[in-house]
């Protein structure tokens, strides 16, 4: 009797001093909230008591008993609270999402739900699912800007052999589209490309050498198109394999009258067809 009383004793000693480590650890943690409003809306995923007399389980051979302890403590990390507290005194609410608004698909609605009301606490996230399908009637420019250094040869064959696919592929998604071409290989100045083309010399070859071509301004003209792709051709006169890509994104970008991007609710795509990285600042620095 006397074995087993102190065998005991060792075991709750020792999980009660477990239990007040564990209160020490997350004495500036959840604990430093005095009130149960501030608890559960710490970002640091707080769970509050309420109750103040705290379970702490003691294993004594194959029976369990319990002890009730007065902490002044009430706010602890979830994962404690559910061990120390009464499960139903448990306060942790968990973040909800209602659904006000969800019409259906239409030329005006593109996208469902069109409304909800979510409530979350800091820190917390909540997952839901949202579905858009662009209305057969909402505008859509497209435009593709293609490398062309001697590498994406076979990819310009490519893409000329699928003009009429890629046509239908944008008339499955709008409508009312637009498409549009240019194309870039290479800033013209040494040391990016051979120094007859830098120097206008008749060793360079045609098209030349340009940071940024534009060949087609945005168009319904499906045959227009396929035309524009069937006249470009393959440049071979540059040096280092980064391209002047960046340069001719930002001169789409910004030149909008003369890419023919449309004003107002658009969709606007810029589709670009590369095998190599840009230029950066700094480089051909000598």
């Amino acid at each position: 009797m006397t074995s087993t009383l102190t065998t005991f004793l060792i075991i709750f000693l020792f999980e009660l001093s477990v239990f007040t480590w564990c209160l020490d650890i997350y004495s500036n943690h959840c604990s430093e909230h005095q009130t149960c409003n501030d608890c559960v809306q710490s970002i640091k995923k707080c769970a509050w008591c309420s109750s103040n007399m705290l379970q702490l389980s003691i294993q004594n051979g194959t029976n369990d008993s319990s002890m009730a302890t007065d902490q002044s403590i009430r706010c602890f990390p979830r994962d404690i609270a559910i061990n120390i507290c009464r499960h139903d005194l448990v306060e942790d609410p968990l973040g909800n999402m209602e659904e006000i608004t969800n019409k259906p698909f239409s030329d005006n609605v593109q996208i469902q739900p069109q409304h909800l009301n979510v409530a979350l606490r800091p820190g917390d996230t909540l997952n839901f699912n949202v579905t858009i399908k662009p209305a057969a009637t909402f505008p859509l420019d497209v435009y593709f800007l293609m490398d062309l250094s001697d590498s994406m040869n076979d990819d310009l064959d490519t893409l000329k052999r699928i003009t009429l696919e890629i046509i239908e592929a944008v008339q499955n998604i709008s409508e009312d589209y637009r498409v549009g071409f240019g194309n870039f290989v290479e800033k013209p100045v040494i040391p990016f490309l051979d120094i007859g083309c830098s120097l206008g010399q008749p060793t360079c070859s045609i098209p030349a050498i340009s940071s940024f071509i534009h060949n087609l301004k945005l168009t319904n003209d499906s045959s227009q198109f396929s035309e524009t792709l069937n006249r470009v051709t393959i440049t071979k006169k540059n040096l280092d394999a980064p391209e002047s890509g960046f340069d001719a994104v930002i001169q789409v970008i910004s030149c909008q009258d003369v890419i023919g991007w449309r004003s107002g609710t658009t969709r606007k795509i810029l589709l670009y067809l590369s095998d190599a990285p840009f230029h950066a600042g700094g480089d051909g620095k000598i």
